[in-house]
């Protein structure tokens, strides 16, 4: 009697401590599905854990952080739906510009240190050129434009019947870093 006993008891908490943790995952996903998570590029940079901002109202935002407003609608003419975080002296955000979504990272002082636009097909006529001229058997699948400082990368993914190719665009010079297969 003392085996079935064992059995149960640590069957019932072996349930506890995994309804337990299906809790803890439901409210960390409910948390991340009401409010939009910024993201910087793999790679470039790693976000630390951020507490969530209880208002995203665009008042309230230009009361807490009035340089980082007077800096952001100076550089992004349409801000909508605009969500933040904050982190340790930075704020990330991610909100609609022109129809684009737009992740960006400020300091609380108002300086930028990186905004990614995810700008689909909509890329300016010199990079549209030269990707026909290097790649005529390829279409522009999806585009990004990363601005880190002063830099602009264009980063475009490229595709064909057959593969993928992620392009980037710096300084008039660009660079081909991955290929797959579809």
């Amino acid at each position: 009697m003392k085996i079935p006993a064992r059995i149960f008891g640590a069957t019932m908490l072996s349930l506890f401590f995994c309804n337990t943790y299906a809790n803890y995952l439901k409210q960390s996903l409910d948390v991340c599905s009401s409010h939009q998570a910024v993201a910087a590029p793999y790679g470039y940079f790693k976000l630390p854990v951020v507490e969530l901002a209880k208002d995203d109202s665009l008042n309230v935002f230009k009361e807490n952080y009035p340089a980082v407003y007077k800096k952001l609608v100076k550089k992004f003419e349409n801000v909508e739906s605009l969500k933040y975080t904050r982190g340790n002296k930075v704020v990330y955000l991610s909100f609609t510009n022109n129809g684009h979504k737009v992740d960006a990272c400020y300091s609380q002082a108002g300086f930028i240190r990186y905004s990614i636009s995810y700008v689909g097909n909509t890329l300016p006529e010199t990079l549209i050129g030269k990707i026909k001229t290097v790649y005529p058997a390829y279409t522009i699948f999806y585009g990004k434009c990363i601005r880190v400082n002063s830099d602009t990368i264009y980063q475009v993914i490229l595709e064909n019947i057959y593969e993928y190719r992620v392009v980037n665009f710096s300084n008039e010079e660009m660079e081909e870093i991955q290929k797959s297969r579809k």
